[in-house]
């Protein structure tokens, strides 16, 4: 699966995948360029035994939080 987002600037981030208990299951740092970022995850990495997961990117001046359908 792939998770792409836009930053305004080089910057780092970090994006974290987490279920409904708000557990972690991935934690991924980014070495995030201006404009267009996308990273690539593997199902099997998440143990995405759950179908609705949430993941959020923490950069320098903003949060954004967004869920996504894990479909097998």
């Amino acid at each position: 699966m792939i998770i792409s987002f836009m930053l305004t600037e080089d910057m780092e981030a970090q994006l974290s995948v987490f279920d409904l208990t708000v557990k972690v299951l991935k934690l991924v740092e980014v070495e995030g360029v201006k404009g267009y970022n996308e990273v690539v995850l593997n199902a099997g990495d998440l143990n995405a035994g759950r179908i609705l997961l949430y993941y959020q990117l923490d950069a320098e001046e903003f949060t954004a939080t967004r869920r996504m359908l894990v479909l097998r």
